[in-house]
């Protein structure tokens, strides 16, 4: 893509320049004004980017790569750069279509061409020098002298296109946004990079004629709210927030212009919703550096918790201040020098706050510090694959040819999912461009400071039962799921007093507090909730005993942090669900979907019922696994009645029903078993639940024989709840497995 820079010299240089390309011969040298503005003949200058795409747009001519943003958002085109050196008493709106190739005149064009070119006659200035000429060129077919004089006159300065701030209203806050132009249509959505804000496009914006552009800020970034302390940061949530967004302006399809991150939500976002995207424009997608691998997911879960758990301690406290053009200057180090020192003062006018200190004015970023420690629910290679495969929008792609996206696995899966979109796609390109990766980023415009944030809860209370003596380190004991801690009160009493034991209510379940409104429950933060109650209590080893998903639990947490679990006891549960990637796009956007309906029924009353009929939804939910007297114990915790009327409702959060998932294939978990050290207990029911294909969890299983410290497996008689139910045929299981172990 050839960019065209323009001098705003005197009229006269230019008239000379514009007067020369207009009247040379066919056999003239081509020249291209450099960003220096000296000309630079043919044969030195730059050769055009590389493109990829479809047989129908594999003979594009090159002129056309300027405008590929605009014309995918919208259609029309509009130059880059539209300066003038001085005021010209007119609208250039239709001089600037023909600088598209395929631009047609018809007869009323020609009459205003023929009038304005005879009233051009009286001004110097260097457009109307072209316009006098106009005619004749056109007649005489000579369009390509005519498009490349164009591209050199500096027209207008950018459109001017009014701007609000918006707010989104959410749960436990709001997402901010800037909306350019109309609100009145639907506008094209623009998602910003990590660790950026929505002034990312203030600087492009302007030269797309868009009539409707809204750029918001993500979560925890520039001026929307950040996530609840408590919470970690989730690549889904993001996800979620998109479609929270196109349901909220109840959008039937839209079209989505991304920057590095947000085009990396963007592309997951596409393969998801195919059908919810019109059109997708990826500027340098930064999706594969976010990519995970076998080898690095675990380090990448086990950073992100401990970094996030670290930094909870310093939330709340004085940030370090800095003077802005010192804040300036350190974001530009940080990020390698990608943005120049304009484009960071374009970014940090949204991602600053002023404080005052001592009398003197000091600014320190915005954004959510717990952003810094990466995010969980990153996706794997493979999901990248099938969700490059499902997109069937219209695409462009664009790389910055000084940016991220070379070398190694990051270019060979990128250029993967660009070979998969080709083929894909309704309609798709791919342009390599000069510049960084902050390529759409020029010049700076002043801009306004985030204001305050609203307040969020520090911590979520969570409860749990204790059995034994409480001077020793106790087993910690997670129930499943939307279960309660009272799943273990049969059992307990028959492991006791040779152990204690240390029951909780997972977030939203029980007695425990739920998430704030609005926020998902994702099953690898509950990693996060073991890793946390590990640190408040300062175990350096940890052993846990888990029922079903609080199983699932324990032996993610004992892949993560392997050196830190001395045992695992599993039943009739042992590893997460293996997805096939190609499964897992509709798992998600189904699951996402149900989260926000039950966003909004939350809104409304919650439903209450007689005792009795508690005990029946119980048992009717676990397709009778729990007993009716086993579910009377689930209950103590487990319902509420607010008015004493006879009248309950259920204590566990509703969008625990929708728990999103981790995503990992079955390749991912056999490597991570191999992780495994600590020594394993597994329990299955014989009549329980077997949600997995045997023969992957029994590949699981021996890899694990292999690892861990020591390896029983057993099986007894009884349904998924055989623990609750028939405690009697479990605890002997777990007392022999226990003995000699150290806890």
């Amino acid at each position: 893509m050839r960019e065209h820079h323009s001098n705003s010299s005197s009229g006269s240089d230019n008239n000379n320049t514009l007067s020369q390309n207009l009247n040379d011969s066919d056999d003239e040298k081509e020249t291209v004004v450099t960003a220096n503005n000296q000309q630079k003949p043919d044969s030195e200058e730059k050769q055009p980017e590389q493109s990829i795409s479809n047989e129908s747009r594999e003979n594009k001519s090159e002129e056309q790569s300027p405008f590929v943003v605009e014309r995918y958002c919208q259609g029309r085109l509009v130059p880059k750069a539209r300066r003038r050196a001085s005021p010209i008493p007119m609208n250039p709106q239709f001089l600037l279509k023909l600088r598209h190739p395929a631009s047609r005149v018809t007869s009323r064009h020609w009459i205003l061409l023929t009038t304005l070119s005879a009233w051009s006659k009286t001004t110097e200035h260097p457009l109307f020098t072209m316009l006098r000429l106009l005619p004749r060129l056109l007649l005489k077919g000579r369009k390509d002298i005519l498009l490349r004089a164009l591209s050199q006159i500096p027209l207008s300065q950018p459109l001017a296109k009014d701007v609000q701030e918006i707010r989104i209203p959410v749960p436990w806050g709001h997402i901010a946004g800037k909306w350019w132009g109309r609100t009145d249509v639907q506008p094209v959505l623009g998602l910003h990079g990590w660790e950026e804000n929505a002034n990312t496009f203030d600087t492009l914006v302007p030269l797309l004629n868009l009539d409707s552009f809204l750029v918001i800020d993500l979560i925890g970034h520039g001026m929307s709210s950040h996530l609840p302390h408590g919470r970690l940061y989730n690549y889904m949530d993001f996800i979620a927030m998109v479609r929270f967004i196109q349901r909220y302006y109840k959008w039937n399809k839209f079209s989505i212009l991304g920057h590095s991150l947000g085009s990396s939500i963007g592309f997951i976002y596409a393969g998801l919703y195919p059908d919810a995207v019109e059109k997708y424009v990826s500027i340098d997608c930064a999706r594969t550096l976010i990519m995970t691998t076998l080898n690095s997911e675990l380090d990448m879960i086990r950073h992100t918790i401990d970094s996030t758990l670290a930094l909870e301690n310093k939330l709340g406290k004085n940030p370090p201040c800095y003077e802005f053009e010192e804040l300036v200057h350190r974001v530009y180090e940080g990020s390698l020098h990608s943005p120049t020192i304009e484009s960071c003062r374009i970014i940090l006018k949204r991602g600053v706050s002023e404080v005052n200190k001592e009398g003197k004015s000091g600014y320190f970023l915005s954004r959510d510090p717990r952003i810094r420690s990466q995010w969980l629910g990153k996706l794997s290679k493979n999901v990248y694959i099938a969700c490059a495969s499902a997109i069937t929008c219209e695409v462009l792609s664009i790389r910055g040819k000084q940016g991220h996206l070379y070398g190694g696995d990051v270019e060979e899966v990128y250029l993967q999912t660009l070979e998969l979109m080709k083929e894909s796609a309704l309609i798709f390109e791919h342009h390599e461009v000069e510049g960084t990766h902050h390529l759409h980023l020029n010049n700076p415009e002043r801009l306004r400071h985030p204001g305050p944030r609203p307040e969020t809860p520090l911590i979520i209370t969570t409860y749990s039962k204790w059995w034994g003596p409480m001077d020793v380190k106790p087993i910690l004991c997670l129930h499943g799921w939307q279960d309660n801690a009272g799943t273990w009160d049969t059992l307990a009493p028959l492991l006791t007093p040779g152990v204690s034991l240390l029951a909780v209510d997972f977030p939203g379940h029980g007695l425990s507090s739920p998430y704030p409104r609005g926020q998902p429950y994702h099953q690898n933060e509950y990693i996060a909730f073991v890793r946390r109650i590990v640190n408040h209590y300062k175990w350096d080893k940890v052993s846990l005993m888990g029922h079903s998903m609080g199983s699932i639990i324990s032996f993610m947490y004992s892949c993560t942090f392997s050196d830190d679990v001395n045992n695992f006891i599993g039943i009739d549960a042992f590893k997460p669900y293996s997805v096939a990637p190609a499964k897992l796009l509709s798992s998600w956007s189904s699951t996402l979907d149900k989260i926000l309906d039950t966003m909004h029924w939350h809104n409304r009353n919650t439903p209450t019922y007689s005792y009795e009929e508690m005990i029946d939804r119980w048992c009717k939910g676990t397709k009778n696994s729990v007993t009716r007297d086993a579910c009377k114990i689930l209950l103590k915790r487990g319902a509420v009645s607010k008015l004493n009327d006879g009248r309950y409702s259920f204590t566990r959060d509703s969008l625990t029903k929708h728990t999103l998932s981790t995503g990992w294939t079955h390749e991912l978990h056999l490597e991570f078993a191999s992780n495994i050290k600590c020594n394993i207990l597994i329990v299955r029911a014989n009549q329980g639940i077997m949600y997995e294909k045997i023969e992957y969890e029994k590949q699981a299983l021996d890899i694990i024989k292999n690892t861990a410290g020591k390896f029983e497996h057993c099986e007894v008689e009884g349904v998924h709840h055989v623990h609750l139910n028939n405690p009697e045929r479990v605890a002997p299981l777990i007392i022999n497995f226990l003995d000699g172990n150290t806890i």
